[in-house]
Protein backbone atom coordinates (compact mmCIF):
# COMPACT_ATOMS: atom_id res chain seq x y z
CA UNK A 1 0.00 0.00 0.00
CA UNK A 2 0.56 3.43 -0.46
CA UNK A 3 0.81 5.24 2.37
CA UNK A 4 1.09 9.20 3.00
CA UNK A 5 1.98 9.93 6.87
CA UNK A 6 0.56 13.30 8.88
CA UNK A 7 2.15 13.52 12.17
CA UNK A 8 1.80 15.93 14.35
CA UNK A 9 -0.11 17.12 17.55
CA UNK A 10 -3.77 17.37 16.11
CA UNK A 11 -4.37 20.18 18.97
CA UNK A 12 -7.11 19.83 17.95
CA UNK A 13 -7.74 18.05 14.52
CA UNK A 14 -9.55 20.39 11.94
CA UNK A 15 -10.79 20.70 8.50
CA UNK A 16 -7.11 21.96 7.24
CA UNK A 17 -5.51 18.52 8.55
CA UNK A 18 -8.66 16.81 6.45
CA UNK A 19 -8.44 19.40 3.51
CA UNK A 20 -4.44 18.34 2.96
CA UNK A 21 -5.20 14.88 3.29
CA UNK A 22 -7.81 14.68 1.12
CA UNK A 23 -5.42 16.37 -1.58
CA UNK A 24 -2.54 14.13 -0.39
CA UNK A 25 -5.02 10.88 -1.54
CA UNK A 26 -6.10 12.38 -4.71
CA UNK A 27 -2.47 13.67 -5.81
CA UNK A 28 -0.63 11.59 -4.44
CA UNK A 29 -2.43 8.30 -5.69
CA UNK A 30 -2.29 7.04 -2.29
CA UNK A 31 -4.53 4.04 -0.95
CA UNK A 32 -4.43 5.54 2.75
CA UNK A 33 -3.33 8.92 4.63
CA UNK A 34 -2.16 7.89 8.57
CA UNK A 35 -2.49 10.48 11.59
CA UNK A 36 0.52 9.70 13.86
CA UNK A 37 -0.66 12.03 16.64
CA UNK A 38 2.35 12.59 19.10
CA UNK A 39 1.07 12.53 22.76
CA UNK A 40 4.53 14.84 23.11
CA UNK A 41 5.74 17.33 20.58
CA UNK A 42 9.46 17.96 21.50
CA UNK A 43 8.82 22.02 20.05
CA UNK A 44 6.16 22.70 22.00
CA UNK A 45 5.60 23.34 25.49
CA UNK A 46 3.32 20.56 27.37
CA UNK A 47 1.48 22.72 28.57
CA UNK A 48 -0.18 24.09 24.85
CA UNK A 49 -1.25 20.26 24.28
CA UNK A 50 -4.92 19.12 25.29
CA UNK A 51 -5.47 16.02 26.49
CA UNK A 52 -3.90 13.06 24.18
CA UNK A 53 -7.76 11.37 24.40
CA UNK A 54 -9.21 13.93 23.50
CA UNK A 55 -6.98 15.14 20.38
CA UNK A 56 -7.84 11.36 19.42
CA UNK A 57 -11.38 11.66 19.81
CA UNK A 58 -11.53 14.76 17.72
CA UNK A 59 -9.43 13.50 14.95
CA UNK A 60 -11.37 10.15 14.58
CA UNK A 61 -14.65 12.18 14.45
CA UNK A 62 -13.95 14.08 11.17
CA UNK A 63 -11.75 11.22 9.93
CA UNK A 64 -14.49 8.47 10.09
CA UNK A 65 -15.84 8.43 6.63
CA UNK A 66 -12.93 8.97 4.58
CA UNK A 67 -9.58 6.59 3.58
CA UNK A 68 -7.37 8.22 7.12
CA UNK A 69 -6.27 6.08 9.92
CA UNK A 70 -6.19 7.70 13.24
CA UNK A 71 -3.67 6.78 15.76
CA UNK A 72 -1.58 7.09 18.74
CA UNK A 73 1.35 4.90 18.20
CA UNK A 74 4.45 6.71 19.05
CA UNK A 75 6.11 5.06 22.19
CA UNK A 76 7.48 8.54 23.89
CA UNK A 77 10.24 7.16 24.56
CA UNK A 78 11.27 5.75 21.52
CA UNK A 79 9.71 7.73 19.01
CA UNK A 80 9.41 11.08 19.96
CA UNK A 81 11.23 12.20 17.31
CA UNK A 82 9.82 11.93 13.58
CA UNK A 83 12.77 10.14 12.36
CA UNK A 84 12.34 7.06 15.12
CA UNK A 85 9.21 7.01 14.02
CA UNK A 86 9.86 6.95 10.16
CA UNK A 87 12.59 4.18 11.03
CA UNK A 88 9.97 2.19 12.79
CA UNK A 89 7.23 2.64 10.47
CA UNK A 90 9.89 1.17 7.69
CA UNK A 91 10.74 -1.49 9.59
CA UNK A 92 7.40 -2.86 10.77
CA UNK A 93 5.58 -2.23 7.41
CA UNK A 94 8.20 -3.34 4.76
CA UNK A 95 5.48 -4.01 2.80
CA UNK A 96 4.00 -0.06 2.23
CA UNK A 97 5.21 2.96 0.80
CA UNK A 98 5.60 5.99 2.46
CA UNK A 99 4.94 9.65 2.07
CA UNK A 100 5.56 12.07 4.96
CA UNK A 101 3.12 15.22 4.75
CA UNK A 102 4.35 18.36 5.89
CA UNK A 103 3.13 21.86 5.74
CA UNK A 104 5.06 24.64 4.31
CA UNK A 105 5.77 26.23 8.08
CA UNK A 106 7.43 23.23 8.79
CA UNK A 107 9.61 23.09 5.64
CA UNK A 108 10.57 26.48 6.92
CA UNK A 109 11.77 25.38 10.18
CA UNK A 110 12.73 21.73 9.06
CA UNK A 111 16.32 22.20 10.14
CA UNK A 112 15.35 22.61 13.93
CA UNK A 113 13.66 19.10 13.67
CA UNK A 114 15.87 16.79 15.39
CA UNK A 115 18.31 14.91 12.38
CA UNK A 116 16.28 16.43 9.98
CA UNK A 117 18.99 15.83 7.07
CA UNK A 118 18.31 11.84 7.70
CA UNK A 119 14.62 12.60 7.65
CA UNK A 120 14.97 14.00 3.99
CA UNK A 121 17.13 10.84 3.10
CA UNK A 122 14.75 8.29 4.71
CA UNK A 123 11.44 8.88 3.41
CA UNK A 124 9.95 11.60 0.21
CA UNK A 125 7.87 14.50 1.55
CA UNK A 126 5.09 16.23 0.17
CA UNK A 127 4.76 19.50 1.42
CA UNK A 128 1.63 21.81 1.24
CA UNK A 129 1.06 25.47 1.37
CA UNK A 130 0.70 27.76 4.66
CA UNK A 131 0.31 31.53 5.05
CA UNK A 132 1.51 32.40 2.41
CA UNK A 133 4.78 31.34 3.39
CA UNK A 134 6.76 29.85 0.07
CA UNK A 135 9.23 33.14 -0.21
CA UNK A 136 10.27 32.06 3.30
CA UNK A 137 10.58 28.53 2.25
CA UNK A 138 12.38 29.17 -0.57
CA UNK A 139 15.20 30.82 1.93
CA UNK A 140 14.93 27.84 4.43
CA UNK A 141 17.73 25.47 4.98
CA UNK A 142 15.61 22.42 3.88
CA UNK A 143 15.09 24.53 0.20
CA UNK A 144 18.48 25.52 0.14
CA UNK A 145 20.00 21.87 0.19
CA UNK A 146 17.41 19.49 -1.25
CA UNK A 147 15.88 22.34 -3.57
CA UNK A 148 17.39 20.15 -7.16
CA UNK A 149 15.44 17.19 -5.78
CA UNK A 150 11.89 18.43 -6.28
CA UNK A 151 9.89 16.75 -8.44
CA UNK A 152 7.84 19.64 -10.14
CA UNK A 153 5.29 17.84 -12.16
CA UNK A 154 3.51 14.20 -11.58
CA UNK A 155 3.22 14.34 -7.74
CA UNK A 156 1.75 10.73 -8.07
CA UNK A 157 5.54 9.55 -9.53
CA UNK A 158 7.13 11.06 -5.59
CA UNK A 159 6.32 7.66 -3.71
CA UNK A 160 8.26 5.92 -6.60
CA UNK A 161 11.22 7.58 -5.97
CA UNK A 162 14.10 6.90 -3.93
CA UNK A 163 14.90 9.76 -1.40
CA UNK A 164 15.38 12.66 -1.02
CA UNK A 165 12.84 13.76 -3.45
CA UNK A 166 9.97 15.98 -2.23
CA UNK A 167 7.29 17.89 -4.26
CA UNK A 168 5.31 21.16 -3.20
CA UNK A 169 1.47 20.21 -3.51
CA UNK A 170 -0.24 24.07 -4.19
CA UNK A 171 -3.37 23.38 -3.14
CA UNK A 172 -5.36 26.17 -2.30
CA UNK A 173 -5.42 27.03 1.71
CA UNK A 174 -8.05 26.56 4.32
CA UNK A 175 -7.97 29.65 6.90
CA UNK A 176 -7.93 28.22 10.07
CA UNK A 177 -5.83 27.66 12.63
CA UNK A 178 -5.67 25.05 16.16
CA UNK A 179 -4.52 27.93 18.21
CA UNK A 180 -7.68 30.12 17.06
CA UNK A 181 -10.04 27.01 17.95
CA UNK A 182 -8.21 26.54 21.08
CA UNK A 183 -8.56 30.09 21.75
CA UNK A 184 -12.16 29.87 20.65
CA UNK A 185 -12.88 26.89 22.82
CA UNK A 186 -11.07 28.06 25.93
CA UNK A 187 -8.69 26.08 25.71
CA UNK A 188 -5.53 27.86 24.68
CA UNK A 189 -3.22 27.76 27.48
Amino acid sequence: MKIGILGGSFNPAHRGHLHISLAALQLLALDEIWWLITPRNPLKAANELLDLEQRLATAQEITKQHKIKVSSIEDPKNTNYSINLINELQQNYPEHKFIWLIGEDNGCNFDKWYKWQEIVETINIAIFPRNNLAEKFKQSPFYKHYGNYQLDREPALLIEKKPPYWCYLNIPEIDISATELRKKHGTNS
